[in-house]
């Protein structure tokens, strides 16, 4: 902001948010707000930060543009009020998208690659199996029936609610907590 010499009214940072959506991301929105009612500009790091979304991107610099504020990008020397300015936030939005999506499936080819393997990946021990040797997942024999009933109920037209009832009920014991929740079932 002082590079470009704007006063910083406000610092919006959505430590954690994917950059996915738009409507997700709390303190964008409060920025853009921001920006609108003051119109004045949105000065961000780089339009990859700004949203991973070319439509999101495309919303937030028409919003912008037609509440009479600017869009200013640190990192490109980016003006949208110009026509070279809107192409290059344009191409940029192209490439932040691109990015996101290769991480995408990145990162779902090392979650298959660890599944192939037999190995354990983040987070969670799922329903019906265990971990041996560290990280390596085994099927659970008695978690495995479980699971197959589920599948067979599901199969008859119970929704996930029924069926948590029908567990809790029956005094079958979910991997983790005190209870099952249709949340669970409905990975």
């Amino acid at each position: 902001a002082e590079l470009n010499g704007y006063t910083l009214a406000n610092i919006f940072a959505d430590e954690g948010y994917s950059g996915k959506k738009m409507e997700n991301r709390p303190q964008l929105l409060q920025a853009l707000k921001h920006a609108v009612f003051y119109q004045c500009p949105l000065v961000v790091y780089s339009v990859s930060r700004l949203s991973r979304s070319l439509t999101d991107l495309l919303h937030i610099a028409e919003m912008l543009r037609s509440n009479k504020a600017d869009l200013v990008s640190i990192t490109e020397s980016l003006d949208t009020t110009t026509p070279h300015g809107k192409l290059v936030y344009r191409v940029l939005g192209v490439v932040a998208e691109y990015e996101r999506e290769m991480i995408v499936s990145r990162t779902n080819e090392g979650l298959r690659q660890v599944r192939a393997e037999g190995r354990r990946g983040p987070g969670r021990v799922p329903y019906g199996y265990r971990v041996i040797d560290g990280n390596k997942l085994v099927k659970d024999p008695s978690e495995q029936r479980v699971v197959e009933e589920i599948k067979r109920l599901i199969r008859l037209g119970w929704n996930t609610n029924r069926v948590a009832n029908y567990l809790n009920k029956n005094g079958i014991p979910p991997k983790a907590g005190v209870r099952w929740h249709t949340h669970c079932l409905a990975r």
